[in-house]
């Protein structure tokens, strides 16, 4: 008996949104019935929707991959900010630090690049993606519904769907599917139904995160400095304000929200070193707490997962939603070449494949993030000498710069096909990762 669906992803943000929007223009996937299924689904996308707090620098393999999905030209372009520079720099106890002298300057004019990326509000981006879903008429969006079971057999998944809309509370129905993807979050549901353990460490901190004017203006920079319990990034937006990201400890996490309106602005000036002046909190605040996650597996039989079900980062490089989108990339194209190859989607040497290519590559930014939050969580002694001596030597070196722009514009690595060219129809393709 056939299934209901070919694929069925749980979760309808970014990265969920994304992959069924990829699917659903491939030539070898368009005609797949795909359903996403998410009981917070349903933003209603327009221009002028409110201002969302969590923000995410995205790449320009990410803006590729959005571009391939139909997003990006849907994308209100007074909501996104490119950020052509980037200035990275360690503050000095005398607080005398100057990051033209004490850090990393990337200029996407050096590299020959428009930008090095746009600043995108999580909450637009995801409001969007639904909205080009609403309009493809291979994928169904179940809203107001929540995953409870998944059994895998031989050749499908059987999922239960309990409803979450008033009226209808509780009430369950079983759908099938060849495949079950994961793209649920950190505290993934199916993650959790499949019975895969994860590496999982806190950092003991949170980040702050707000949106602030400053006296200054932003020039289109993205702006970092590291303090003695973690670094405040000044990300620009398009409204000529900043996002921030102050990752710190959970006692002073807790403080800062706790400050008055003024008294906070006075706290993210300093924390700054003033580098853009004067900063006035310019809307609410929030915080969130800060760990490292990674899946031991990314897949079983019919199931797999991807975004933050598989890894959570440290969000000081801003890469969470770009290994994402890579993610669901990455699935898309081996789905597709499978099919070429009269193999079904849930297989679970498909599902390998793309296990094999993104866990990897994840791994690796992983334990750099990792690396650089404990190298920068040093406040004194023989790291912090070397942390000096490192930065100056990539700063003086070309050819280093040049290798971490490239990370960051996210066109280094084992890529997908649709992050490495803008397209908005991604052809026939063939996976190497047989």
């Amino acid at each position: 008996m056939k299934p209901d669906f070919d694929i069925v992803i749980a979760g309808a943000g970014i990265v969920g949104a994304a992959l069924a929007a990829l699917l659903a223009r491939h030539p070898a996937t368009r005609k797949l019935a795909v359903a996403v299924v998410d009981k917070d689904a349903g933003k209603i996308f327009a221009a002028d929707m409110p201002a969302g707090l969590r923000v995410s620098a995205l790449s320009r393999a990410s803006q590729n991959i959005l571009t391939a999905a139909g997003a990006w030209p849907l994308m209100p372009a007074a909501r996104m900010c490119a950020y052509r520079e980037m200035r990275v720099w360690d503050a000095r106890a005398d607080n005398k630090d100057n990051p033209e002298e004490d850090g990393i300057h990337f200029d996407s004019a050096l590299l020959g690049e428009p930008d090095l990326g746009h600043i995108v509000e999580n909450d637009l981006l995801s409001a969007c993606l639904q909205h080009l879903l609403e309009s493809t008429s291979s994928v169904a969006l179940l809203r107001s519904a929540e995953l409870t079971a998944a059994k895998a057999g031989s050749n499908e998944v059987t999922l239960t769907l309990s409803a979450a809309e008033p009226g209808h509370a509780g009430k369950e129905r079983e759908i099938t599917t060849r495949l079950l993807v994961g793209c649920d979050g950190a505290r993934s549901k199916v993650r959790e139904l499949a019975g895969i353990k994860v590496n999982e460490a806190s950092y003991s901190q949170r980040g702050v995160v707000a949106e602030v004017a400053t006296s200054q203006p932003h020039r289109e920079t993205a702006w970092q400095r590291f303090l003695p319990d973690g670094p405040i990034a000044f990300l620009p937006l398009a409204n000529g304000h900043c996002s921030i990201v102050w990752s710190c400890s959970e006692e002073r996490a807790a403080k800062l929200l706790q400050l008055d309106e003024r008294a906070f602005g006075r706290a993210v000036t300093t924390a700054g070193n003033a580098v853009l002046g004067d900063a006035e909190l310019a809307g609410a605040r929030a915080s969130f707490p800060l760990r490292r996650l990674h899946a031991i597996q990314y897949c079983r039989d019919g199931i797999v997962l991807a975004g933050d079900a598989a890894h959570v980062v440290h969000p000081l490089a801003g890469q969470g939603a770009n290994l994402g989108l890579l993610d669901a990339a990455a699935l898309a194209e081996i789905v597709a070449a499978a099919l070429s190859d009269g193999e079904s989607p849930g297989d679970l040497r498909v599902l390998r494949r793309y296990e094999r290519w993104r866990k990897g590559e994840n791994e690796a930014m992983l334990s750099a993030l990792d690396g650089l939050s404990k190298l920068f969580s040093h406040t004194g002694g023989p790291l912090k000498v070397l942390r000096r001596l490192g930065l100056a030597a990539v700063a003086r070196s070309t050819a280093a710069r040049n290798q971490f722009a490239r990370q960051a514009l996210g066109v280094s690595g084992e890529l997908p096909k649709t992050a490495i060219s803008v397209t908005e129809c991604p052809g026939e393709s063939a996976s190497a990762h047989g």
